[in-house]
């Protein structure tokens, strides 16, 4: 199957993440996907992860996925965002594979990540705040939820990958 640009996602999924789950700083996530310093125009990574997917619906490839650090993330000292939730990364689903449905499901994910769009949130996630909140309400996000994936419909999956590039 041949991957999908960000662009030509139609929706896609938020992929909440807290001290407690994966890559529970946004630092660690890109150090851990080998996202600093892409040089070529875009990247695969296959990783494993751990949380909660709705049990009524389907993660497909050709779907985006954004990671979403919570207010409980780890930000470090002088984070420019004050520790306000924010999506730090999104990329796209090239595979997708169910290892273990007990629990917090444990998966299997293949991701392109294009460099542009690497770069561009490195330096300007997307904060949760007055102007993106409502993004962020379209996709059924509670704050305080974390290892939890949440449905970003083609509406809010729009909004998102708008926020991708400058």
């Amino acid at each position: 199957m041949e991957t999908k640009t960000l662009s030509a996602t139609s929706s896609g999924w938020i992929f909440a993440l807290s001290d407690q789950s994966n890559w529970g700083s946004p630092n660690e996530l890109i150090e851990d996907l080998g996202l600093k310093n892409i040089r070529k125009s875009s990247i695969e990574v296959e990783t494993k992860a751990w949380g909660k997917i709705p049990k009524d619906k389907v993660v497909l490839p050709g779907m985006g996925l954004a990671f979403y650090h919570t207010q409980r993330a780890f930000y470090g000292e002088g984070d420019p965002h004050k520790r306000k939730p924010r999506i730090t990364m999104v990329g796209v689903l090239k595979d997708f594979e169910v290892l273990d449905e007990t629990g917090d499901m444990e998966y299997r994910l293949v991701l392109s990540f294009e460099k542009d769009v690497v770069d561009h949130l490195i330096k300007n996630p997307i904060v949760r705040n007055e102007d993106t909140k409502q993004i962020f309400e379209k996709c059924g996000m509670v704050q305080g939820n974390v290892r939890t994936w949440y449905e970003a419909n083609p509406a809010a999956w729009k909004e998102i990958i708008a926020k991708c590039t400058p």
